[in-house]
């Protein structure tokens, strides 16, 4: 599977590139607009950089003569940014997304790797960044159907949501302090998906250090016989799912405040290592709070269900849970709940979404939620009579 969007890495001051069988990395940088004012190849001066952009080019557009432009050049990767012209002209998104997915496409055909950078936000134009916002998430969908990177460049650009107007010289267009940082933000997430690509990690043994407490309490409190294990968050944690479920041999390995990354960190120690039957997995929320990538969050779901798989375990997912009053990140819950809806869809994975069950209009309906997080007993009844059904008609069989 391949890497999407992995933001939350320290470089310690390594700057890493990817490299071709020649030894060089080419990179070709299709943009319009306002960054097409800026030197890619001074930018990204540890690349060789192919620039066929053209600044009045609409999205659509870029394909024009790209043989001559680019693929004769044959980079082995093409940033892919642009979208402000079109909205600021009316393209109908629709549009604008049909370019988007008809460009990969064709990069794919000649074996060049995508990179899809998301548009910045405006300052002062709120109904001109919500319509960025829209698009942005209709780009990071096209990226995750087609796993491929998908970026934010706007790291310490952004003041409530807004490009911070003393980047720009007009509210939309960056003035040299704003193309700085605009650029080492790519540059940035360009060395770090790199860094990745290239099997960059940490040892295991740090990686299971840096969780060691939730590891001793999971393991402190589990059962001798294993058969089942509870895998999340807090929300799993907060329940006894042994008397839930009337059994003895339930693993419940929640941990509070662990992302989908953190989960993978322990996964060995707690969940495959006893060899239980089936495993039932909630992961997402903590990832959403800590503002990770859904791509990224995709990517950690996908390896826990493959893990899980490969051990002979049964993976059931669990969709994340609403949360209370936050129209937004339910938003972002809703839109990681559907791609890994349809993940599970094509790959027979059994799936159960709470929500229907838990929530009304406004998230976590009152009676369920104690916080607007986390749930009542009567919540976790509920949740466990799901469970139980599907262990009876389901997975015993």
């Amino acid at each position: 599977m391949l890497l999407i969007g992995f933001v939350s890495i320290i470089l310690l001051g390594t700057e890493t590139r990817a490299q071709s069988s020649d030894g060089s990395t080419k990179i070709g940088v299709l943009v319009n607009g306002d960054a097409y004012n800026i030197d890619w190849t001074k930018a990204l001066d540890s690349y060789e950089v192919i620039n066929p952009s053209v600044k009045n080019f609409l999205v659509k557009q870029y394909d024009w003569n790209m043989q001559e432009r680019l693929y004769r050049y044959k980079p082995d990767y093409c940033i892919v940014s642009g979208g402000l012209p079109d909205i600021l002209l009316q393209v109908p998104f629709p549009t604008i997304i049909n370019a988007y997915q008809h460009l990969i496409n064709r990069l794919k055909e000649h074996d060049i790797k995508p990179i899809i950078i998301k548009i910045l936000p405006v300052s002062g134009y709120p109904v001109i960044n919500m319509k960025i916002q829209s698009l942005n998430r209709l780009i990071e969908d096209v990226a995750i159907q087609n796993e491929i990177p998908c970026f934010s460049a706007d790291s310490s650009m952004l003041i409530n949501g807004e490009l911070d107007k003393t980047l720009t010289i007009d509210s939309m267009i960056l003035n040299p302090r704003g193309q700085e940082l605009f650029v080492t933000n790519i540059r940035n997430q360009i060395n770090n998906y790199f860094l990745l690509q290239s099997g960059y990690t940490a040892p295991k043994t740090t990686m299971e250090n840096l969780v060691s407490e939730g590891i001793k309490d999971i393991l402190r409190k589990s059962p001798k016989t294993v058969e089942i294990v509870m895998l999340g968050n807090s929300i799993t944690a907060g329940a006894d799912w042994n008397k839930l479920l009337k059994r003895q041999d339930v693993r419940n390995a929640g941990q509070g405040g662990y992302t989908s990354g953190q989960m993978l960190w322990y996964i060995d120690l707690c969940v495959l290592a006893p060899k239980p039957k089936v495993c039932f997995m909630m992961a997402g929320i903590n990832d959403l709070f800590n503002d990770l990538p859904p791509s990224l969050i995709y990517q950690n779901q996908i390896k826990i269900i493959e893990m899980l798989s490969s051990h002979r375990i049964k993976p059931i997912v669990q969709l994340t849970l609403h949360v209370r009053g936050d129209k937004e990140m339910n938003k972002r819950i809703d839109k990681m709940n559907e791609v890994l809806t349809r993940y599970c869809k094509e790959n027979s994975i059994f799936y159960i979404d709470l929500n229907q069950q838990l929530s009304d209009e406004n998230g976590l309906k009152d009676e369920y939620t104690t916080d607007g997080v986390h749930l009542t007993a009567e919540a976790y009844a509920i949740w466990a009579l799901v469970l139980n059904d599907l262990l009876k008609n389901n997975i015993n069989n």
